[in-house]
Formats: C-alpha cells, sequence, structure tokens
C-alpha cells in the first residue's frame, strides 16, 4: 500500500509514494493460450558479472520486447516508452542475481545482501545504485522464462502486470533477461520509471482490449498479488481474461460496480466478478476491471460498460466492444502448401511489399527473401499451439506464424527464423528452451553447392569466430580496412592488400562486432528495418574464396542471427550486396535433402 494512504490518488498534492514491493505484481499463472509470440533465439548479452555462470540472452528480444510494448501502448494513444540505460542496468543486475541463486523464500523482485551478485534490495534501490533521475517512482514486471518478448504477451493478459505497460506514468522502460547455462533460473525483467513525478497523464483512460478490436484471450488463470481475492471473491480459476480501465487524468475517480456490465452481441449480460476499487494496489491505482465467472467464449463479439463519477461529480459511462480469439482445433487446421498464393495472407502482404517490386523488374537489387516459397510445412515448437508452428520456406529465410490466432496488425506476427544460429551452432530450436543437437553445417556459406565447391567456407567454419554464447566478441576497428579472411578449417589470416576497397563502418555493441560499410549502406535500405530482417551481427565480416559458377572468386561475407549477407565486387553494381541462400541452406541440412 502506498503512503498516501486516505488521500486523493491524483491530487496535485499527491506526494510520491513510498512503495515496497508488495505494491508490485509478483507472479501469474500463465494463460494457455498467451504465448502467441516465440522469436526463438539463443543469442547473449554481456552480464554485469564476473561469474562466468550465468546465461543472459540477446539484447534483440529485449528490443522486441520494447517494440512490443509500444505497438500495444500505441493500440489505446499512449506516448510510446524508450529504453532508459540505468534501467536496463538495473533489470539486468536483478537477472545476473536471480540466475545465481533464484528467488528462495521471499519476493522475486527482492535480493538478499549475503547472496552473490547483490546489487539493491529492490528495483528502488537497483534503480538508485544505476544512476535513475527519480528512482523513487519505479516500478518492475517479472516473468520466470527466458523471453521478454513472450513474457509482454503473457503479461498483457494479466490484470496488475498489464497496467504498468500502458501506463502513460512510465515513459522509460529497462528489460533484461537469462537463464543459467542449463536452461534453469529463467527470467524476464521489465522495469519502469516515471522521470518527473506527476500525479495526471494523457491519455486520461487506458482501456484493454481496445475498442474494435479482436483476437482478445479468452481465459485468466489468476496472478500475485489476486485482487479479486482481495476484494473478497474467490474465483474458480480459469475465468474470463480482465477487461480493465484506468484512470491517469486529474481528480479523484470512483467506479460504481452497478453500472459495470459486460454483454454478448445479444445483449444479454454474462455473469461476471466487478472489481470498482484496486487503490489497495499502486500499481492498479484509478482502475476497475471485470472478468466473466467462467472464460469468454471464442469468437465472440462483446460490450463492457463502466460507470463512474470523478470528484463526486455527475456519473459518467466509458462503453466499447472488442471480440474473442476462434477456437482453434486440429481439425480446423490446413495443411499448408509450398508456393505463395497458398500461403498465408499475412506472409504475401509481407512478400508483397518487398519483393514484388524486384519480381515485376520495377526494383534494381537483389532478392530479400526469394521468388517463391519452396517448401511449407508445420515444424514442431513446444511453445506453439499444439505444439507445432507454420513455417515457410524461401530462398533466403524461413518465415514462420507461431500463432495463427495473433495479432495479425503487429509486425511479429510473421517472424524470421534464427537460422544461421542453428546452422554454425549445430542445433535445431524446438522450444523457446529446447534444442536437438546435430552437426554444424556442412554447407559452404556463399557460392557453388558443396559437391563442386570443397574448399569454401561453411557455416561450421564460423563457428571459430561467431558469438553464440557471448565468447567471441571482438575491438571495434570503426574506419579500418577489412583484411580478415577465413579458411574451411575456420583459420583467419590478414592479407596484405583487400580483394576490394572496404572498411569497418560500424561496431555493434550488443553481440560485440563491426559491420562493413557496403554492407550497412545496403542494410539501412531494408524495408521493415534491418534488425527484424537480420538479427544482430554474430560475426564481423570476413574475405572468403569460394567456387560461383565454377571460378574462385572473392566474397566478403558476414553473419546475423537470422541471414546471411554477401558482398561479390565483379557482381553488376545492383547486385554486388545479396542474402545468402539461407532458406534453402537450412532446408536442406535439417531434412538431409
Amino acid at each position: 500500500m502506498s503512503a498516501d494512504t486516505g488521500s486523493e490518488p491524483n491530487s496535485t498534492n499527491t506526494p510520491p509514494p513510498s512503495l515496497t514491493t508488495a505494491d508490485t505484481p509478483d507472479t501469474f499463472q500463465s494463460d494457455e493460450e498467451s504465448a502467441p509470440m516465440t522469436i526463438a533465439s539463443v543469442g547473449m548479452d554481456a552480464a554485469d558479472s564476473n561469474t562466468g555462470s550465468m546465461q543472459t540472452f540477446g539484447l534483440d528480444k529485449s528490443q522486441f520486447a520494447l517494440d512490443r510494448i509500444n505497438y500495444y501502448r500505441s493500440q489505446v494513444s499512449v506516448a510510446a516508452a524508450t529504453m532508459n540505460q540505468p534501467l536496463q542496468q538495473a533489470a539486468a543486475s536483478h537477472v545476473n542475481y536471480y540466475t545465481l541463486n533464484g528467488s528462495g523464500n521471499y519476493s522475486i523482485h527482492e535480493e538478499i545482501a549475503t547472496n552473490q551478485g547483490f546489487c539493491g534490495k529492490d528495483f528502488f534501490a537497483r534503480a538508485a545504485h544505476f544512476g535513475y533521475v527519480n528512482p523513487d517512482s519505479t516500478n518492475e514486471n517479472i516473468d520466470t522464462i527466458a523471453d521478454p518478448l513472450q513474457a509482454v504477451e503473457r503479461l498483457m493478459n494479466t490484470l496488475n502486470h498489464r497496467i504498468p505497460l500502458l501506463d502513460p506514468a512510465y515513459p522509460d522502460i529497462g528489460i533484461a533477461y537469462g537463464a543459467k547455462p542449463d536452461g534453469t533460473n529463467p527470467i524476464s525483467v521489465i522495469d519502469f520509471g516515471m522521470p518527473v513525478w506527476k500525479t495526471s497523464f494523457q491519455p486520461q483512460f487506458i482501456i484493454w482490449p481496445p475498442n474494435g478490436s479482436s483476437g482478445f484471450y479468452r481465459s485468466y488463470r489468476g496472478e500475485s498479488p489476486d485482487m479479486f481475492k482481495r476484494a473478497g471473491l474467490n474465483p474458480t480459476y480459469p475465468i474470463g481474461n480482465p477487461i480493465t480501465v484506468t484512470y491517469r487524468g486529474s481528480g479523484k475517480i470512483v467506479y460504481d460496480p452497478n453500472g459495470m456490465s459486460l454483454k454478448d452481441s445479444s445483449g444479454k449480460e454474462v455473469p461476471s466478478y466487478k472489481l470498482a476499487d484496486l487503490n489497495s494496489f499502486w500499481t492498479a491505482r484509478n482502475s476497475a476491471a471485470i472478468s466473466s465467472i467462467q472464460p469468454l467464449a471464442p469468437d465472440t463479439t462483446l460490450t463492457v460498460t463502466f460507470t463512474f463519477s470523478i470528484n463526486g461529480g455527475a456519473a459518467q459511462v466509458v462503453s466499447w466492444s472488442f471480440s474473442t480469439s476462434p477456437l482453434i482445433t486440429t481439425s480446423t487446421v490446413t495443411q499448408p502448401k509450398a508456393g505463395l498464393s497458398n500461403a498465408d495472407i499475412s506472409v504475401r502482404n509481407l512478400w508483397q511489399n518487398t519483393d514484388a517490386p524486384v519480381a515485376a523488374g520495377k526494383v534494381k537489387r537483389s532478392w530479400l527473401y526469394g521468388p517463391e516459397i519452396f517448401e511449407a510445412r508445420y515444424e514442431p515448437y513446444k511453445e506453439a499451439p499444439g505444439g507445432n508452428r507454420l513455417v515457410y520456406y524461401l530462398d533466403k529465410a524461413r518465415l514462420e506464424i507461431n500463432n495463427p490466432a495473433g495479432d495479425r496488425n503487429s509486425k511479429w506476427f510473421v517472424t524470421s527464423g534464427l537460422l544461421t544460429r542453428e546452422l554454425v551452432g549445430g542445433f535445431v530450436q524446438v522450444g523457446d528452451s529446447s534444442y536437438e543437437q546435430r552437426s554444424p553445417a556442412q554447407v559452404p556459406v556463399a557460392g557453388d553447392p558443396a559437391a563442386s565447391n570443397l574448399s569454401a567456407p561453411t557455416y561450421a567454419s564460423f563457428a571459430t569466430v561467431a558469438t553464440l554464447n557471448n565468447d567471441k566478441r571482438v575491438a571495434d576497428r570503426t574506419g579500418q580496412t577489412v583484411l580478415e579472411t577465413i579458411a574451411k578449417d575456420g583459420s583467419v589470416q590478414k592479407v596484405a592488400n583487400a580483394p576490394a576497397p572496404v572498411t569497418y563502418k560500424q561496431y555493434d555493441k550488443t553481440l560485440g562486432h563491426n559491420i562493413a560499410d557496403v554492407l550497412l549502406t545496403y542494410m539501412n535500405s531494408i524495408t521493415g528495418g534491418w534488425l527484424f530482417v537480420l538479427g544482430y551481427p554474430i560475426t564481423d565480416p570476413y574475405w572468403t574464396v569460394t567456387k560461383l559458377a565454377g571460378t574462385n572468386t572473392y566474397v566478403l561475407v558476414q553473419l546475423f542471427e537470422r541471414r546471411v549477407l554477401t558482398y561479390t565486387p565483379t557482381n553488376p553494381v545492383d547486385w554486388r550486396v545479396e542474402m545468402g541462400n539461407i532458406g534453402r541452406h537450412y532446408f536442406s541440412w535439417r531434412y538431409n535433402q
């Protein structure tokens, strides 16, 4: 409970709250529908630790998670949050602590000073330690999975954890995640900050789900603290996913439980639990919620109404409609077929917006994905609905739909697989933390097929220089000439003269690699942003000698998490930079075809 108990929560005289970790969400039971986004990643990030025992995952997912939060904020007209370095450091320090110690018998937000990795008793202390400007006005969400993007999806389908994600009071966010090398003690930490104490914000009302939205998850299995039990209710979980309204305007708001309703399309009221006063919990202050006693019916349009007054004034109403997600069963799943014409509409739209102009000859550049889908199938993935996800193979990528009932308006509904990591590392990822061990791919990264290109470097060759476990970082070489070559055995040498004038243009600190100027120019032209398409670089650029149409040729190669980029100086200008044929390479490696 905040220190301003008994005062008006939104009064201009209200002091900043003196919170404890009892005022922030702790844990929750995930909903069986609540994992629509799974960006497979085994990337590593630098740990703020000297233990060497922590496995911390790459910042690509942290940025994806922030983008996803901002997507949800945009749906309710809340300004985008930005990644804040002190909060990110605070979150990372707690990830480090938790991976080393677990939570023990205390709050997952708290640390014990005598334990290894201690960096502050609570998130307030950690924010202060790393220099956040207003550490007393911070908050924290935690989920016990090592995937912040999926954590955002799960948290959005709760009550207490959802509200800070959408709260305009928190424009600053820090995100970190990780687990031990054996996958135990997984955690995702999202820290929130209010840089200047304020009591009212725009927009005044934040509703969820948004008006006119579809695909709202139907069920909810509880969280801690349990606001329903605090209100004297004892629901038998699962119940309906909470529908919430939060007020962040000026004045004191009071919700009328008798004026709260949830009705189906026929106007019939859906039996529901009603929470009109959530002010006993700081995160949920000035909020109200309604949840159906039973999980919501699938593929149904519902109308929700909240009645309230501000500063004792006249009754006012906020009312809107939304639809629930459909019921997915094996009988409704159509077996996929190759070919763009048979693909999911979202995949077709992605291709149409990127490679259709190339196919039509309107744009002169190399393919981003490829001219056609040569294979479509379901592949095992533990967290996907039914344990399988839909994938499409093109020359340059594998496109994935992890949840067909997910938000089609999201940039992340269709994702590109992290194929390079699997090819170099010698594993197939079949779940967020599940892998099948293979041998690294003896497939040439560039050039002719292996049978006629025996001496060319393969994906396995790059294992000596690729950052898969935060272990192959290199120094910043910005401005230097690219002179290093890599051979099939993975050995690296310097040549006296570069095959073409190429320099290191930018250093990416995430995984510790330099990017070549000729590649970066191309990368910055990629529709949708290069990070979404490529992932972070996992190697520096290297000159290779490979056969092209039977002729030994110098080709510059750089590996990224999702793709491979090549630069062939002897190619026509518009085709000097190309995406490697990693979709073809991966498919042949995985299926021995």
